[in-house]
């Protein structure tokens, strides 16, 4: 849903995807709570395509798992509301690494933060009784 809203312009809805205090950490910077990321999302000028990876998951409590997922990019660079995009194009790629907890509403992010590609976490790179 993160992706589909994100791409829609849907900030409202993406925005409920975080707990009331979440946070989207990328290019060195936070948007916290929902309000900035709805807003983020809202006013979003560009129109994008994003195509995520299945993610990794590694549980670290009953109500807590941690997340890596990657994931392509096509971001149309021409102007906003063209029926269909015209060059140029950016093509890019992408890693998140998430902390996801459990809420009566159901898994929310905590933390969503861009990392670089080529660093992952250890918990990540060998299985163990919590990848699930």
């Amino acid at each position: 849903r993160y992706i589909s809203y994100a791409d829609a312009g849907k900030g409202k809805a993406f925005a409920a995807l975080f707990v009331a205090d979440g946070e989207l950490v990328f290019n060195g910077q936070a948007v916290q709570g929902p309000a900035r990321l709805a807003a983020m999302i809202d006013g979003k000028a560009d129109r994008s395509l994003h195509h995520p990876s299945a993610p990794l998951l590694v549980k670290s409590a009953s109500h807590r798992v941690r997340a890596r997922a990657q994931l392509i990019f096509i971001r149309d660079a021409t102007a906003a509301g063209e029926p269909y995009p015209a060059l140029p194009q950016q093509i890019g790629f992408a890693a998140y690494e998430d902390e996801i907890v459990r809420t009566r509403e159901g898994w929310k992010f905590l933390r969503r933060r861009a990392v670089d590609m080529r660093k992952i976490a250890p918990e990540f790179l060998t299985p163990s009784a919590n990848c699930r």
